[in-house]
């Protein structure tokens, strides 16, 4: 009689003990990576939703293909090919609002105190598309997602205001933008130059 209740409740605690410390073992996993990796992301060329270090490995990865590395406590955005002694500068916006645009939903939400906290290094300024990716991953927001429905004010540090949908931004900051509308000004002036002396105007 005693036989038979250990084999029958001797591998059924067995089974018990090995789920709870498999549960243990993962649960613990998650807590040390929560309080102690640097929660870094990658930003892959190409791609807009950023890539967690934390989840998958980008050793394979060639650092021509990485737009940003970046991490959230403290929030920086590093070039890839950065080196140690290119010095972490401010983003230059004096404003960063994101307005939203959902179906039955409209609303702004507001980055430019988080924006003061914000430091990048390289040789090119983020864009805010980059901007507010890395702000969706410390936020664990689902914006992220909807990008194309996006649309964001900023002024610049010269007082520029410019308010554009954030895929306009894709692969160009506000500066690039600005410049190479002058640029086309410019160019268009002097094209019309050209053809008013060769008129003989």
């Amino acid at each position: 009689m005693i036989q038979e209740l250990v084999w029958e409740w001797v591998p059924w605690i067995y089974n018990r003990l090995v789920k709870a410390l498999d549960k243990a073992k993962s649960l613990s996993t998650v807590i040390k990576r929560e309080l102690f990796s640097d929660k870094k992301w990658v930003f892959m060329k190409g791609h807009i939703i950023p890539i967690s270090q934390d989840s998958f490995s980008i050793d394979q990865i060639s650092i021509s293909d990485i737009r940003w590395l970046a991490t959230l406590e403290p929030p920086r955005l590093f070039h890839p090919n950065c080196t140690e002694k290119q010095k972490e500068k401010h983003i230059s916006y004096l404003s960063f609002v994101v307005t939203l645009s959902y179906p039955l939903v409209d609303s702004s939400i507001d980055l430019s105190d988080w924006i003061n906290e914000l430091k990048w290094s390289g040789i090119k300024e983020p864009s805010p598309l980059d901007i507010f990716l890395l702000w969706c991953c410390k936020n664990g927001s689902h914006l992220i997602y909807y990008a194309s429905s996006i649309k964001v004010t900023l002024i610049t540090d010269e007082g520029l205001t410019v308010e554009k949908g954030l895929n306009d931004f894709t692969n160009t900051t506000v500066y690039e933008d600005v410049s190479r509308s002058q640029d086309d000004r410019q160019d268009s002036n002097g094209s019309m130059d050209l053809v008013l002396s060769s008129s003989g105007r």
